[in-house]
């Protein structure tokens, strides 16, 4: 999210092909209401983003003040079903998002909000990095860079071993 807020500054957004300026935007989505203020409060504490970037958008705050903060804001902090409503709304401003981070994703089957926000988004010619987390995997899956699915996204790598003597 820290790098995603520097590599789509005000400037850069008319370059990446979506004819306005605006900032690049990054959506942090969590279940509830504590995780999402648990997880702006890491995000001023630990990354450092300026708070005047943020706001966390939860069912307490109303459409019509929502619609202002996605015109005004650059990371926002909020449940699925905000997402999922600003979205199918257009209050969201989609086109501009350049991030979106979904947290406890095992979650996302059928018709929960993510799915819907997600498929809502694909609808959408928006070009964004999603990243879902879940500290509650269903199975744990290992693959290796030597795993035939995984070769053809590993790039060629030269490995020089330089031993240093202690002291």
């Amino acid at each position: 999210m820290y790098n995603y807020s520097r590599w789509f500054p005000d400037d850069l957004m008319e370059g990446y092909g979506l004819g306005e300026k605006s900032s690049g935007k990054i959506v942090f989505a969590a279940p509830s209401r504590p995780l999402v203020m648990q997880q702006i409060e890491a995000c001023h504490n630990i990354v450092g983003t300026p708070q005047e970037w943020t706001i966390d958008m939860t069912g307490q705050v109303c459409p019509t003040k929502r619609a202002c903060f996605w015109k005004t804001k650059r990371v926002f902090f909020v449940t699925p079903q905000v997402l999922e409503e600003d979205i199918q709304s257009g209050t969201c401003l989609a086109k501009h998002l350049v991030c979106l981070v979904m947290d406890e994703a095992h979650r996302a089957s059928g018709n929960y909000s993510y799915c819907v926000a997600i498929r809502e988004l694909l609808a959408i010619p928006v070009q964004l990095r999603i990243s879902a987390l879940t500290a509650t995997p269903g199975s744990l899956e290992y693959r290796s860079e030597s795993d035939p699915d995984v070769i053809p996204y590993v790039d060629d790598r030269k490995i020089e071993l330089i031993e240093v003597a202690l002291g």
